[in-house]
């Protein structure tokens, strides 16, 4: 299993202030170069003693999306499973198709019908 990294999702204003930061754990390489488009980012050092959040309660709190990002592995087709920010879900889903994840380029995007926050 890959190790977990601590990433942070800002809501309600920018990394450098006036925001709520919450903190969470994830795989390292999931998000990596999506910043932008999730709003999920890895936080640094010097966020390392923060407190973790459950992923269940950011869900069930509307702070995060589940989004299914399909694309194409060695001829294979796959699914990553990505967190959005809820703010940013419009967007994210127009803009994730063409961007690489996990050794890939993401065909298509949708919203997963049915989802269990667990």
């Amino acid at each position: 299993m890959a190790a977990l990294t601590k990433h942070r999702v800002t809501v309600g204003g920018t990394t450098a202030g006036g925001g709520r930061i919450y903190h969470f754990l994830a795989r390292k390489q999931t998000f990596l170069g999506l910043a932008s488009e999730t709003g999920v980012d890895e936080a640094p050092l010097a966020d390392r003693d923060e407190p973790v959040f459950k992923l269940s309660n950011l869900l069930l709190k509307g702070i995060l999306v589940r989004v299914n990002a399909y694309y194409t592995e060695s001829g294979k087709k796959r699914v990553a499973k990505l967190l959005v920010r809820t703010d940013l879900l419009k967007a994210a889903l127009g803009d994730l198709p063409g961007k690489s994840v996990n050794g890939g380029v993401i065909q298509s995007c949708n919203v997963p019908t049915r989802s269990s926050v667990f």
